[in-house]
Order: C-alpha cells, then structure tokens, then sequence
C-alpha cells in the first residue's frame, strides 16, 4: 500500500510539474501578417526570447497585401488556454 501511495505522488508531482513548465512560456500556434504565414518567423523569435514582436515589414518581411492596412495576428496557447492577440502594422504586441 505504501509503494502504491508513493507511485500516485510521484506521478502527481510529474503532472504538476509538467503543468508548471507549460504555463512558464506561450506555444505560438499560428501567426499571419496581412496575408502571409509568419508563423515560423513569430516561434522562432518568441522561442530564441524576443517577447514583443512589431508589426512591420522590418520585421516580418514584405506581404503581398497593398494598398491596405496590415494587421500582425498571433494564436498562441499558454496554461491549456488559446488567446489570439492582434497589431496594426506600425505598434507591436508583447507575449507572455
């Protein structure tokens, strides 16, 4: 009974501890600026520890979109919750 006891909090202290680990950093699910896919672009600067992404060509890199206003939209997960976070082109947003 006492082995059984001791597996169960070990196994309880792994779920909480993994469950830690994912609330310390967001998991970007998907980025678009304009019209184009910057979803790799967005992970690996979150992921390399840049937390504020600006919305500009600069950054990004030319979009096919003209003659309209540019928007930076990120999805990300952090603690089992998706949040979608939105910039026009020209501000930034910051990730937890």
């Amino acid at each position: 009974m006492n082995k059984l006891l001791a597996l169960l909090f070990a196994a309880l202290c792994l779920v909480v501890s993994i469950s830690a680990q994912d609330c310390r950093h967001a998991r970007i699910l998907g980025a678009t600026y304009g019209t184009s896919d910057v979803t790799s672009k967005v992970a690996h600067s979150y992921n390399t520890g840049t937390k504020t992404i600006s919305a500009s060509n600069e950054t990004l890199g030319a979009d096919a979109t003209f003659n309209g206003l540019r928007t930076l939209t990120v999805v990300y997960e952090r603690c089992s919750n998706v949040a979608t976070v939105v910039a026009i082109e020209g501000s930034s947003i910051v990730l937890p």
